[in-house]
This record gives C-alpha cells, structure tokens and sequence, in this order.
C-alpha cells in the first residue's frame, strides 16, 4: 500500500488522512465483519465479544475446530472420520463462494454495485466471470486450481504456468487428451498471466491487481 484506500467491502472514497481513517468509531456490527476474516473463532454472538477471538488466520478459520481433529489422528483406533471441514471437497460454486467468504463472493460484489475495473478486487468474482469458468464442466477450475492456501502467495508469473497448462494444450495443433480439453496458447506457453491477467489498477484502490 502507498496511501490510504477503500476495504474489499466498502465503494465509498478512501480517507484524506490517518485522522480521519482512525479517529471514527466502529459499530459492532462492522468491526464485527472485520473480525469475520481478519481473525479466527469468531462467532455470530452480539455485541462483539473479542475476549475469545484468535488474531489472525490459522487452520481452524477455514477446517473448522481441530480437537476433536487431533484427537482422532491420535487414535489408535482410527475410523477414517477426520472431524475437521475438507474445503477440497466442496463442488466448483461451493469452493469459489466458500473461499469467497472473506475474498468477496460474486453475489457479495453484486450487492454492493461494484463493476468493470472496481470488480479487479474480488477473484472469486472475477473468476466466475472469466472464460475459463464452466468449460465443459471442468470441476478444477476453482480457486485452490491456481492457488495454495498452504503456501505464500506466488508473485512470479511463470508460477501459475503449470496450472494453466493443467487444461490448455502446450502445442497449436495438438489433440485433445484427457484432461486437456482447452485450446493452446499460439503465442507462447510461458508467463500466461502476463497477458492474460493484465496488471491494472483500480481507482479506489492504490494497488495493483490483475484482471482475469
């Protein structure tokens, strides 16, 4: 960030001044969708209870509690039940609105009236706008097909070379496999979201994104 701007939720314009981005109190109720994805344990309970609210992201805010988790992979007696969320196992839309949930689901971008180049903020959004989303059923076209929530964020663009050649063909003329339904690239097979996720930048926000 280079300056003050507009939370993923929020259109309106961002702050003049650390003053004024600091100095408004927060209701309950918006410090509370705060807390929904910026912390892990939060609960529905009114008025905000933070007493019990782990700061930050761990394995509990997307798998759910993990003791009973624990508890089973400690068994001697193991049943095969791991009494924990597997998100891998959730259908396209479910996996997409569920990492949505704190990244902004489509319905969540309709709702506040975002479009064109505001809507860069959104993947999930973004996503099922795109081209690849829905080609010919293809179930791996979710969030998790390009990104791994257990590892740092990629920046590079050849990173995500293997995630599209997963479904693109690598040659023009090339039939189709199992597996590889999408049409190839004729320009290259290498650095694919640099022209095809141009950076951009949206106007209420001061850094970049890239469009799918």
């Amino acid at each position: 960030m280079q300056g003050f701007a507009a939370t993923p939720g929020r259109l309106q314009g961002a702050p003049a001044s650390l003053d004024m981005a600091l100095g408004r109190q927060l209701t309950d109720t918006e410090a509370k969708t705060c807390f929904s994805c910026h912390s892990t344990a939060m609960t529905n309970a009114m008025p905000l209870d933070t007493s019990r609210i782990v700061p930050g992201i761990n394995c509990e805010a997307c798998h759910g509690p993990g003791a009973e988790h624990v508890a089973a992979m400690n068994s001697k007696q193991f049943t095969g039940e791991t009494h924990i969320v597997n998100p891998a196992k959730l259908s396209p839309v479910q996996s997409v609105d569920f990492c949505g949930a704190c990244h902004s689901s489509p319905w969540d971008v309709q709702l506040m009236g975002a479009v064109g180049v505001a809507t860069v903020r959104f993947p999930a959004y973004r996503l099922e706008k795109s081209r690849c989303w829905g080609i010919n059923g293809d179930a791996r076209v979710t969030c998790i097909a390009c990104h791994d929530p257990h590892q740092p964020l990629a920046h590079q663009p050849s990173s995500y070379d293997h995630a599209c050649l997963v479904c693109h063909l690598k040659k023009v003329h090339a039939k189709s496999a199992a597996g590889h339904a999408a049409t190839a690239c004729p320009v290259a097979t290498k650095d694919c979201v640099s022209c095809h996720m141009l950076s951009t930048t949206s106007p209420k926000c001061t850094t970049s994104s890239r469009i799918i």
